[in-house]
Order: structure tokens, then C-alpha cells, then sequence
């Protein structure tokens, strides 16, 4: 046998072992490449949506238009209304809460990744890292008002929502949210309180650094709890406005 022929096919055999496992690894990583590009331009999508979730959620709540539609891309996930979070709010001017139990939110979950509209915030979990893309909307404003004395009175405002709706859709294509909402309760209080907030959600570290570093309000505990730990804040006044809306989300397939 001639052995420099065995040594050239046995050369030609590792050369072509070489450039299949190059072709082999870039087409593995150009795919990688694509599908995370893909991903990241998915979730990317999925923002822009809820972000348009929640300006149409805020027409319908607050702008005077109580019903309103928005068409949105389901994109392969589950979209659905869920019980959580938990909201308690007293004052302590009366004995019943104005508020203590599940409120509700607005979810899309597509894989490792979910988008919540929660009282007007947008949240993300991202393979666990929980990030705010909107903060939350108590809406709580604290305004000077002259009394009568000359002093100045402090008028505190607080608004939230609560969600309902048998919303559970999952799947491809277009689907049209139907938003309809009105005012549940309204409360005027005259004389001076507090309004006590606590609130109990899978993102309570976002509503802590809210209330926090957003509002300037000392809260409870001291420092970032962890998912579902309640957080807890207090808010004295002089006078105060609390609104709770209540909105009903339904949807029609496309």
C-alpha cells in the first residue's frame, strides 16, 4: 500500500473534518443570532403594545371616554386578565376600607417573558428581573390650598382602579380589547387624616422604589422587599379626594 496515499485521504479526511465543524459552528451561532435578534425584537414589540394597552386604558378610565377599543398582535403568547395585585386602602376618617382585596391586572406572558399593566403601571419579568417600564399611576398628588385662618392646608388626591373581565386568549393574530369603565366610589374628607396604603404584587420592590424614591414617602419595610411582600405607605392630610374606577375589559377576535 502506498502510504503517501494513505496520508493524503487521511489529511483530505481532517481538512474536511475542519471546515464541517466551521460551517457547523457558524451555522449554529448565525442561528442563535437570528433567534435571539428575533426574540429581543419580539419583546421589543410586546413593550410598544402594552404601552398602547395602558394609554388606552387611561382614555377610558380617565379622559371622558369610558368606552374605548385598541387592536393589538397576540404573537404567540397568553394574554389574560389576573386577580393580582392586592390593594388595601383606609382612612382613617371611616371605619370601612375604601379599598382591600384583589384589584386585578392586564398580563401578557410569551415564554420567559411577561408584560403587566398593574393600576396603571407597566411591568416587566425578564427570565426574572423584574424592571418598570411605566411607573404606576395611584396617581397621589398633594396640593397647598389658602384656608380660611390664611394658613396653607394640604389637599391630598388619591385615584385607583380595580380590573375585571373574563379575558384568556393565546395564540396568533389580531384581537381587538374592549375597555369600558366607570366611577365605583368617590370619597370627600373634609377634615384632616390618613390615607394608609399597602399593597401585596408579584412586583412589590417596583411599588417600594415608587413610592420611595418617586413620592418621597417613607414606606414599610425600610428597605426592598422581596416579590409579594407587602409594602406599605401613609399619607396625612388636610383634606383629600380618594376615587376608585372600576374597569371591565372584554375582547373580540378579529
Amino acid at each position: 500500500m502506498n502510504s503517501k496515499g494513505v496520508s493524503e485521504v487521511v489529511g483530505y479526511i481532517f481538512v474536511f473534518g475542519i471546515v464541517l465543524s466551521t460551517l457547523a459552528y457558524a451555522y449554529i451561532h448565525v442561528s442563535n443570532l437570528i433567534k435571539d435578534t428575533s426574540e429581543s425584537y419580539r419583546v421589543e414589540g410586546l413593550r410598544e403594545s402594552f404601552k398602547r394597552v395602558q394609554n388606552v386604558f387611561f382614555l377610558s378610565a380617565y379622559g371622558g371616554a369610558p368606552v374605548q377599543t385598541l387592536q393589538i398582535e397576540l404573537q404567540g403568547g397568553n394574554f389574560y386578565v389576573d386577580d393580582d395585585p392586592a390593594i388595601k386602602v383606609t382612612v382613617t376618617t371611616i371605619s370601612e376600607p375604601v379599598i382591600n382585596g384583589k384589584v386585578g391586572s392586564i398580563v401578557f406572558k410569551y415564554g420567559d417573558y411577561k408584560v403587566v399593566v398593574e393600576n396603571g403601571a407597566v411591568f416587566e419579568d425578564y427570565y426574572g428581573y423584574h424592571r418598570t417600564v411605566v411607573d404606576p399611576r395611584i396617581f397621589i398628588q398633594q396640593v397647598e390650598i389658602e384656608q380660611v385662618s390664611g394658613a396653607k392646608g394640604n389637599v391630598t388626591m388619591a385615584v385607583f382602579y380595580i380590573v375585571n373581565g373574563n379575558l384568556s386568549i393565546s395564540g396568533y393574530g389580531p384581537v381587538e380589547l374592549i375597555f369600558s369603565s366607570r366611577v365605583r366610589d368617590s370619597y370627600f374628607f373634609d377634615t384632616s387624616g390618613t390615607i394608609n396604603i399597602t399593597v401585596t404584587s408579584e412586583f412589590s420592590e417596583r411599588w417600594w422604589e415608587y413610592f420611595r424614591n418617586r413620592l418621597g414617602i417613607a414606606t414599610t419595610p425600610n428597605s426592598p422587599p422581596s416579590p409579594g411582600e407587602p409594602v406599605s405607605v401613609q399619607i396625612n392630610f388636610d383634606r383629600a379626594v380618594v376615587t376608585v374606577y372600576e374597569v371591565n375589559v372584554s375582547y373580540r377576535m378579529i
